[in-house]
């Protein structure tokens, strides 16, 4: 894993050996092509009622963080998990890829977890196979499919605690199933989308410098409380603000591809530095208390340069977890920008 460029903030030397301590590898990836088997709504495949357990493809619900927790998934025994109280759908299907998963909703989940697996299915499925995705995916997740080459009427939407039987089930890898890890297979896929999002937006949105914020966001539980401070700085240094919340999927793939600086919240939106080349530099702002390292991973598959800035978090309800504001040392982050782009 690459190390930082800069780490500073509020945080000293405890949030320096909270990073270097994380491990960060990653199992081999494929797929899992299993007979007469289900497909779980929520993202789940299992044979004979049994939750299929295997690191490189799923992961056991009790180790995938705040994504873990399926209603209908029994205890541990005898090294396997059933599935309880669950429907089976009436249609049952030939060949199909289980896409799903049950984050979707949140854009950084799907970037990461489910649309990188799409590349890893295509060569092993038939043109004619079917895609289970979540029943609530999203139109612009349609269409990011679609450019990928899934026509949307592959795609066979299934809802939590429905299962439909398949004669041949393909479970691609996740390329990412730990809190700070993606698997370099993802590329693959980011780089097939770049070329052709460029194209689309055109170079009128292209930016050297881009402050990636979460202003569209009607609830942010990681707010920056003196934003407006932050972005007087950056823009002193040539940066252009970016909300990707407020922009087209394609738009935003085109800005992160065409950006060689890149200072952001952390969050769902910066993530899109995935698709951030070997000469960016991204600067994540993120609160002090804040466990989550992912950016560095995602530095290291796409070669880029990456540092930390670490703001005093605020909370009077939840400092030890993800809802937290925080507010970043103005004067610090001049004296950054200047250095480090």
């Amino acid at each position: 894993m690459p190390s930082p460029s800069f780490l500073g903030g509020a945080g000293g030397l405890e949030l320096l050996t909270r990073f270097a301590g994380r491990p960060m590898t990653m199992p081999a990836h494929g797929c899992a092509v299993l007979t007469d088997a289900y497909a779980y709504g929520d993202g789940l495949a299992f044979v004979d009622d049994h939750l299929l357990l295997d690191s490189s493809v799923t992961a056991s619900p009790i180790d995938i963080g705040a994504w873990g927790f399926f209603r209908d998934v029994g205890p541990l025994h005898d090294g396997k998990r059933r599935i309880d109280n669950w429907s089976e759908h009436p249609h049952r299907l030939g060949e199909a890829v289980l896409l799903a998963r049950r984050s979707d909703f949140v854009y950084g989940h799907w970037l990461l977890e489910t649309l990188p697996r799409v590349r890893l299915a295509q060569r092993l499925c038939s043109d004619q196979a079917a895609f289970i995705v979540s029943a609530s995916i999203a139109e612009y997740q349609i269409e990011m499919l679609e450019q990928l080459g899934i026509a949307r009427s592959r795609l066979f939407p299934l809802n939590p605690g429905i299962a439909v039987h398949c004669d041949r089930l393909i479970v691609p890898s996740l390329a990412h199933w730990s809190s700070n890890v993606v698997h370099d297979f993802a590329c693959e896929t980011y780089d097939a989308l770049i070329t052709d999002c460029i194209a689309r937006a055109g170079h009128g949105r292209a930016h050297d410098r881009i402050l990636v914020t979460r202003s569209s966001r009607k609830r942010d539980p990681r707010p920056l409380f003196n934003l407006a401070d932050v972005e007087v700085v950056a823009r002193r240094h040539g940066f252009v603000t970016v909300d990707p919340g407020a922009v087209p999927w394609w738009e935003q793939i085109a800005i992160f591809a065409q950006a060689s600086a890149v200072v952001g919240q952390s969050g769902s939106g910066l993530h899109n530095t995935v698709y951030t080349g070997e000469r960016g530099h991204v600067l994540v702002l993120q609160p002090n208390h804040s466990r989550n390292f992912l950016q560095t991973s995602i530095a290291a598959i796409r070669r880029h340069r990456i540092s930390y800035l670490f703001g005093e978090s605020f909370s009077a309800f939840d400092r030890e977890g993800s809802e937290c504001g925080y507010v970043i040392d103005v004067d610090l982050l001049d004296q950054t920008l200047s250095t480090i782009i």
